[in-house]
């Protein structure tokens, strides 16, 4: 796996986030369901690290599986992208349900690592 595919996978995700978070799709929807409120709130330093840590663990970790699976086409990594999605919500959705967390702040947080891993599936899967 090349360095560039992981720093590729990083700021793909970076991007997707603040699309997804953002203004564009879930931003009110996020802040209600997390926060009770829609006002602008300020991330912490360690929320704001955690963009970028984040990525940098699972990227590679992804990248390897795909690697060890064979999956060098954009249709195979597209596969493992959603079965990761799936996996991590799976893993998840109970920890939600047990913390009595809005099952539309799980399904937000989990479609982003989904599409995330199916768009960077996609993307190492079209240039392996």
């Amino acid at each position: 796996m090349h360095p560039l595919a992981i720093v590729g996978g990083v700021v793909l995700q970076m991007a997707l986030g603040s699309i997804w978070y953002g203004p564009v799709m879930f931003k009110d929807a996020f802040a209600l369901n997390a926060f009770g409120t829609t006002e602008d709130l300020k991330p912490s330093p360690s929320a704001m690290a955690s963009i970028v840590v984040g990525p940098l663990i699972s990227t590679p970790i992804f990248l390897f599986v795909m690697d060890v699976a064979n999956a060098h086409t954009a249709l195979l990594g597209l596969g493992w992208g959603i079965l990761f999605g799936l996996m991590l919500f799976s893993t998840q959705l109970m920890h939600g349900l047990f913390e009595k967390r809005p099952i539309a702040l799980q399904l937000i947080h989990q479609g982003f690592h989904a599409v995330g891993f199916a768009l960077l599936g996609v993307l190492y899967g079209a240039l392996s």
